[in-house]
C-alpha cells in the first residue's frame, strides 16, 4: 500500500485479529478510545475544510458512531452520551438519504436506548419524541408495520399537544393504506382533522365540494399569474401541517374512488392561498387545481395552463424540497402533460422525476406513485422488456418493504406484459407467473382497491382484444366501474375508450348486431367530445376509429357496386391513422393499425395488400417486443404474409 495506508488483506484476518482483543469491558474500551479518535479527527478534519483521500465526513461520522455505539457502556459523561445520541441521529438521517433504511432503525434505536425507553420521555423529552418519530418512518419503510404501529403508539401516549403527534398520525394513515385498510385509513385521517380544530365533512361531502371551488375559482379569477409568483412566502407549520394531510386525503380518496373528497382536498390547498397566504408548497395546490379540478373538467388548455404555472413555481423550491417538486413533476407529466402532447416527449423527464424521488430517499413515495410510470412506459410504446425489468423492479421493492396495497395495483400490468411477450401458456388469460387472478379479485373487492379491480379489467380487456377472446374482453368491458380510474386523468383512459371501440367494432363485424356498433359508437364519441376541447392525444386515437367505422359500414355495402369506393375510403383512413401514430412514435399502435387494416382486407375481399399491412404488423410487435401476438398472428395467417414474401 501506499505510504500510511494499511489494509488487511482479507476480512477473516480482521476477524481474527479482533478476536484476539480481551472480551468484556477491555474491548469496549478499545471501541471507545477508536470512536473517540475518529471524532476528534472528524471535527478537526471539518473545521479545516481537509479530508485524507478514502475518507469524507459523512463515512468518519459512520465510523465514529459505531465505534462509540460499540463502547458506549463505560460513557458516563452526561453530556458525551447526549453528544453520541445526537451523533446516531445524524448517522441514522445519513443512512434514510442512501435509503440504507434497517441501518437508520439500528441508529435510532440505539438513540432511544442511550435516551432511556422512559427516562426519556421525561429527562430528554424533544429529543425522544424526534427519534421516535424518525423510527415510525424508518420501520414504516422497511415494511414493519407491526412495530411502526407501537413505536407511533409511544408518540402518541407520551406526546403533549397535537404538533407532536401529527407526523405519526400520518405514518399510521400510511400504515392503514399498505395494510389495504383504506376506509379505516379515511376515517383516521377525518379524526384528524379534527383534532386540528379543521373539522372536514363526513356527510354531503359534495355540497362542501362546490363551495370550495366557488371560492377557489374566484381567487384564481382575480389573480394573475404574475400576482401569483409575486406573492410573499410565508412559512407557517400549522399551514404545512394541514397541507400534509390534505394531500392525504386526496391520495385516500384518489385510491378509493372517491372524487368528492379529492376534490374537496385539492380545492382546499388552493383556498389555504387566498386565506393564509402562499406557501412553501402551493405549487402541488395550482398542481391539483389543473389535473384534479380542470383536468375532470376537461378543460384540457387550462390544465396546461395552471400545470406550466406550478413548474415555475416548483422550480423555486427545488433546491430547499427537491422530492416533494419530484413528485409534482411526475404528477404533471401523468396527469395533464399527455392529453396535450405525445407521450414519448415526457418520459425522460417522468423517469429524471422518479430518480430523483429515489436518489433522496422518497421510497414510500416513489411506490406509491410507482403505476403513473409503469403506465407511461406501456404508453408511449417503450420495448416491452424494458417494461417488464421497470415492472420486476418495482414488484421486488413492493413485497420488500411490504408495500402490498400497490403490488396488487401494479401487478395486472406486470402479468400482462409477460403474457404479451411470450411468458405464459394462455396469454389471453390474465394469470400466471405474477398473479392468480380470482384469489387476487377476492381481496381487492374485499379491501375496496378500486384501482386494482380496474388495471385487471383493462388489461384481461386488452389481452383478449389482441388474441381474439372479444367475449372475455366484453365481459371485462361490461364490469368496469365509471369510477375515476376508468375516466380520470391517466394515460389508461384514452386507451380504454379505444380498446373499448375495438371490441365492439369487432363484435359487430362477426355477429351483425347492431347494439355492438353502437356501444363502439358511445365510445368513440368520447374521445371525440375530448378532441374537441383540446386533447391532441385523443385525435390520433379518433382516427384509428374512424377507419374502424369506415370498415365496418362497408360491410353492408360489401355486395354493391358501391364496394370498390367503401374499401378506398376506409384504407385512406387507415393510412393516415398509421401517418398519425407513426410521427408520435407509438410502434404499438403502429403495429395495430396495420394489423387491423390487414384483417380487414382479408375478411372483407381477401385483397392481396392484406399480406403487406399483416407483415408491417408483425414486424412492428417483434420490434415492441411482443412476441405472444407475433405467433398468433403468424399461425393465423401465415399464408397471407408468404404470398407478401413472395
Amino acid at each position: 500500500t501506499s505510504p500510511g495506508k494499511f489494509r488487511f488483506a482479507h476480512d477473516r484476518i480482521r476477524e481474527s485479529s479482533y478476536s484476539l482483543l480481551p472480551p468484556g469491558d477491555a474491548r469496549k474500551e478499545v471501541h471507545l478510545k477508536v470512536g473517540r479518535q475518529l471524532r476528534l479527527w472528524a471535527d478537526t478534519q471539518s473545521e479545516l475544510g481537509l479530508f485524507q483521500s478514502g475518507f469524507t465526513k459523512e463515512s468518519l461520522l459512520l465510523h465514529a458512531t459505531k465505534q462509540l455505539n460499540a463502547g458506549a457502556d463505560l460513557i458516563f459523561d452526561d453530556w458525551e452520551l447526549i453528544d453520541l445520541v445526537d451523533l446516531n441521529y445524524q448517522a441514522a438521517e445519513l443512512a434514510a438519504r442512501r435509503t440504507a433504511f434497517f441501518s437508520a432503525i439500528e441508529y435510532l434505536q440505539m438513540g432511544i436506548l442511550l435516551l432511556g425507553v422512559e427516562a426519556g420521555w421525561m429527562n430528554q423529552f424533544d429529543r425522544t419524541l424526534k427519534f421516535h418519530v424518525a423510527l415510525a418512518r424508518m420501520q414504516y419503510c422497511c415494511g414493519l408495520l407491526d412495530e411502526c404501529w407501537d413505536t407511533s403508539e409511544a408518540v402518541i401516549q407520551n406526546g403533549k399537544c397535537f404538533a407532536d403527534k401529527s407526523r405519526v398520525y400520518r405514518t399510521r394513515i400510511l400504515c392503514l393504506m399498505h395494510n389495504n385498510l383504506l376506509s379505516d385509513g379515511l376515517n383516521l385521517t377525518l379524526d384528524v382533522f379534527h383534532f386540528m380544530g379543521e373539522p372536514m365533512p363526513r356527510r354531503f361531502v359534495m355540497f362542501h365540494v362546490v363551495r370550495e371551488f366557488l371560492k377557489a375559482r374566484k381567487f384564481l379569477n382575480r389573480t394573475s399569474d404574475e400576482g401569483l409568483l409575486a406573492l410573499p412566502v410565508v412559512h407557517d407549520e400549522n399551514i404545512e401541517t394541514q397541507f400534509d394531510f390534505l394531500q392525504q386525503l386526496a391520495e385516500i380518496g384518489f385510491l378509493m374512488s372517491r372524487v368528492d373528497y379529492l376534490l374537496l382536498s385539492s380545492l382546499r390547498c388552493v383556498t389555504l392561498i387566498a386565506e393564509k397566504g402562499k406557501y412553501p408548497r402551493s405549487f402541488v395546490a395550482t398542481q391539483l387545481w389543473a389535473w384534479a379540478v380542470k383536468g375532470q373538467m376537461c378543460e384540457f388548455d387550462e390544465a396546461m395552463h395552471y400545470g406550466m404555472l406550478s413548474n415555475t413555481l416548483a422550480e423555486r423550491q427545488k433546491d430547499s424540497i427537491p422530492g416533494v417538486v419530484a413528485r409534482m413533476f411526475a404528477h404533471f407529466y401523468s396527469y395533464v402533460h399527455h392529453w396535450k402532447r405525445p407521450p414519448r416527449e415526457s418520459l425522460r423527464a417522468n423517469s429524471d422525476a422518479f430518480q430523483t424521488m429515489w436518489n433522496h430517499g422518497d421510497v414510500d413515495t416513489v411506490l406509491l406513485e410507482a403505476v403513473m410510470y409503469l403506465n407511461h412506459l406501456f404508453a408511449a410504446g417503450e420495448p416491452l422488456q424494458k417494461v417488464l425489468a421497470v415492472c420486476e423492479r418495482y414488484s421486488e421493492a413492493f413485497v420488500d418493504y411490504q408495500q402490498m396495497t400497490h403490488w396488487h395495483i401494479c401487478s395486472s400490468q406486470h402479468q400482462a406484459i409477460l403474457n404479451l411477450v411470450g411468458r405464459s401458456r394462455n396469454p389471453s388469460i390474465l394469470s400466471g407467473i405474477v398473479m392468480d387472478s380470482k384469489a387476487c379479485q377476492e381481496v381487492w373487492k374485499l379491501s375496496s382497491n378500486a384501482p386494482a379491480l380496474f388495471n385487471f379489467q383493462f388489461w384481461s380487456m386488452v389481452l383478449g382484444f389482441h388474441f381474439g377472446d372479444l367475449h372475455t374482453a366484453k365481459r371485462h368491458i361490461k364490469a368496469m366501474r365509471r369510477d375515476l380510474f376508468a375516466e380520470g386523468p391517466s394515460f389508461l383512459v384514452p386507451l380504454r375508450l379505444l380498446y373499448t371501440s375495438l371490441v365492439y367494432f369487432a363484435l359487430f363485424r362477426n355477429s351483425r348486431k347492431g347494439k355492438y356498433r353502437k356501444r363502439a359508437l358511445g365510445s368513440w364519441k368520447q374521445l371525440q367530445q375530448w378532441a374537441s376541447k383540446g386533447a391532441v392525444n385523443c385525435r390520433v386515437l379518433c382516427q384509428i376509429l374512424e377507419a374502424e367505422d369506415r370498415a365496418s359500414r362497408s360491410w353492408s355495402t360489401h355486395r354493391s357496386s358501391s364496394t370498390s369506393t367503401c374499401l378506398d375510403g376506409a384504407m385512406k383512413v387507415y393510412d393516415q391513422a398509421i401517418q398519425s401514430v407513426t410521427e408520435w412514435g407509438l410502434v404499438q399502435l403502429v403495429a395495430l393499425v396495420n394489423e387491423l387494416a390487414g384483417t380487414w382486407l382479408l375478411c372483407h375481399s381477401r385483397d392481396p395488400r392484406a399480406g403487406k399491412y399483416l407483415s408491417r404488423a408483425i414486424e412492428c410487435y417483434e420490434k415492441w417486443g411482443a412476441m405472444a401476438i407475433v405467433q398468433d398472428l403468424k399461425l393465423r395467417h401465415s399464408k397471407d404474409i408468404q404470398v407478401q414474401g413472395q
